[in-house]
């Protein structure tokens, strides 16, 4: 276990269990006052042994967790409708939770490299290519050499290039996923929400990936953009514009199957390439909102659930090749072995990871 205490690792496991500084000095009392844990969580003592039990106790995690050396990182920018709705506490929940997965990918990388075929794509500023979102959508799919047409697995594709995706229930439908982006310790990571039925799963991870390749700083206009990308990496114009004719809820149904996205980003991307007006626009959604299909689309993709690898490969790694056992990952992370093997290490896949 590392010597030097970390009071961001308290914050973040407070934040983890939905809990309040006073609601954990509650839990603690007896031990601890809230006065001694704001000091402790703003680093300005360091807790005694007993004191760190009991803090492990109340959150609960094992006391090795508090020793991990990772600073939390600033949320996100919040420009989409959806997301300013979301309560704070379910935020720093949701974000809790991705910082966890951050902290265990970083212990992780320290004994295995996980195998990339294909190159980071690079970051450019939507100004310097002139706003022209589409382009620089279609310049990512050459980059990566995809073939014309639907992307049959979105996420394998962005895992080929050393992103990794996460996915977990976030506990509410307001947020869709975020990103964040690579620095000197850790890949690029994108984050799902399991809750999303696959189409929509796609398009959240192709809008993510715009963000990483425009947005190294937040902007107003971020969301838009993001949605102008996503929609033209998974629906290329060129390559589906000769399919956008004869309309009707059926038609859209059939284009869903074969492109993979959802009959909403289907009449919008016919509405934005100039094969709809805006009059049709207006009357297609408002027939998805009268069959009731704003939030649960007919013609559900057949195909299994894409899910994420690189991180469950990195784990495998420790299973088979180093033969890690759970108590040792419940040591090496700072979590109880119950919670990881349900929340975090479900399913261990035997994947080739090479291991340094």
């Amino acid at each position: 276990m590392p010597e030097t205490f970390n009071p961001d690792m308290v914050i973040l496991a407070r934040q983890y269990r939905a809990m309040s500084q006073g609601e954990l000095a509650e839990k603690v009392k007896g031990v601890l006052n809230q006065p001694r844990l704001s000091r402790i969580e703003n680093g300005l003592y360091s807790p005694t042994a007993n004191e760190l039990n009991a803090l492990a106790r109340a959150l609960p995690v094992r006391v090795e967790f508090f020793f991990h050396a990772i600073n939390r990182r600033c949320s996100p920018a919040a420009y989409h409708r959806k997301r300013q709705k979301l309560s704070q506490t379910d935020w720093l929940r949701i974000y809790a939770r991705a910082e966890i997965y951050r902290m265990m990918l970083g212990v992780l990388l320290r004994s295995a490299t996980a195998e990339t075929t294909r190159p980071l794509p690079p970051c450019r500023d939507p100004g310097a290519a002139n706003g022209r979102i589409g382009d620089m959508a279609k310049a990512i799919r050459q980059f990566w050499t995809l073939p014309r047409g639907p992307i049959a697995d979105v996420t394998r594709v962005i895992e080929s290039a050393g992103i990794v995706v996460i996915a977990y229930d976030f506990g509410t439908d307001l947020i869709d996923g975020f990103g964040q982006h690579r620095n000197e310790d850790f890949p690029p990571l994108i984050f799902v929400n399991t809750r999303q039925p696959k189409d929509k799963l796609r398009f959240t991870l192709a809008h993510e990936l715009g963000h990483l390749v425009m947005h190294r700083m937040s902007d107003p206009e971020q969301e838009w953009q993001a949605n102008r990308f996503a929609a033209e990496f998974l629906m290329p114009t060129e390559d589906i514009r000769p399919s956008l004719h004869s309309f009707s809820i059926e038609r859209f149904l059939d284009l869903k199957r074969y492109w993979k996205t959802s009959m909403q980003a289907l009449v919008r991307k016919a509405r934005d390439v100039g094969k709809m007006d805006e009059r049709k626009y207006r009357y297609y959604n408002y027939e998805i909102s009268r069959r009731g299909m704003k939030r649960n689309e007919a013609g559900e993709i057949t195909e299994p659930i894409e899910i994420p690898g690189l991180f469950r490969r990195l784990i495998q790694a420790h299973v088979s090749g180093l033969a890690y056992t759970p108590d040792e990952f419940s040591r090496l992370f700072g979590l109880p072995a119950a919670e990881l093997d349900r929340d975090y290490l479900p399913e261990r896949p035997k994947l080739r990871v090479v291991a340094s």
